[in-house]
């Protein structure tokens, strides 16, 4: 049986670019800032967040209050066609659970996390009365589980660009493949690992494109460390991108998960139009 003829490297590095340009979305990556003036309504990663006077800070199934991981001001983001123009979000987790709330047999459920889009700013509990009142619930040892190590609070430095799929998100295998076909129709693919059978070399260069930078951010693909968990059906319909926490250091500050991790919170396109979060996706994993 005669093997297929094998596309050039110049011709595959064409056909990469082309998949790279094809696949490409809107992000808005987050460089975390320590050290900065935070107001209530701001977007920083643990500190102190925009409460409503009707509202109650989010708590688990046991009555303890969470920590809030995260608020994103939607005004202060540059022009993006993934978050609303205005609101606030907030992503919000069990610092009493060693797992910091994900429910590892229901990906889904809302007991250990919660994501929250309040549509506007109304009347709102001060820094004083913040301060009086949130005692995010610790573990019996005493210990807040949480991946920010260093630094919290932690403004939000935002950048709008670009991400192509990632070898590491559950489309690629068949995104890759339906494209090699398309370009390449006299060396067609059944999957990646097919690639890796005829040239190792160009199988190699592929995931090397793919791979991308790791990155805190809103949009795009994601990362992980371990398997996309959006293999599985009913969960890859879960493709939206809410938030992206990657273990980063900087100076004065650090962020972890368990042995350099990373962490995110996926939603269902409907939900991102209804700006409804209840039971998305909450992940982390780590090497």
């Amino acid at each position: 049986m005669n093997q297929p003829a094998v596309p050039g490297k110049d011709r595959v590095k064409q056909f990469f670019d082309h998949l790279a340009a094809e696949t490409a979305v809107d992000i808005i990556t987050i460089t975390p800032q320590p050290g900065a003036v935070l107001e209530r309504t701001g977007s920083n990663f643990g500190g102190l967040f925009y409460l409503p006077r009707e509202c109650s800070i989010p708590c688990t199934e046991a009555g303890g209050q969470m920590y809030m991981l995260a608020q994103i001001n939607c005004a202060e983001l540059p022009a993006n066609n993934i978050y609303p123009d205005t609101g606030i979000m907030q992503f919000w987790i069990d610092g009493s659970d060693d797992v910091m709330g994900m429910d590892f047999e229901d990906i889904l459920s809302d007991a250990g996390k919660r994501v929250i889009y309040h549509p506007e700013i109304t009347d709102h509990l001060s820094a004083e009365e913040l301060s009086a009142i949130y005692r995010p619930q610790k573990a019996d040892d005493g210990e807040l589980y949480t991946p920010i190590f260093e630094g919290a609070p932690l403004a939000m430095v935002f950048t709008p660009g670009k991400q192509s799929i990632r070898v590491t998100d559950f489309r690629f295998d068949a995104v890759f493949t339906e494209k090699w076909n398309e370009f390449f129709p006299d060396c067609p693919l059944d999957n990646l690992w097919e690639l890796n059978d005829i040239d190792e070399e160009l199988f190699d260069a592929a995931n090397e494109k793919f791979w991308g930078q790791e990155q805190c951010q809103i949009g795009g693909y994601g990362s992980f460390t371990q398997e996309d968990p959006r293999f599985e059906d009913p969960l890859d319909d879960y493709t939206e991108l809410l938030l992206q926490i990657e273990t980063v250091n900087g100076p004065g500050y650090e962020m972890m998960w368990g042995d350099l991790g990373v962490g995110g919170f996926f939603a269902r396109p409907q939900q991102l139009a209804d700006l409804d979060f209840a039971n998305c996706i909450f992940n982390w994993d780590c090497g």
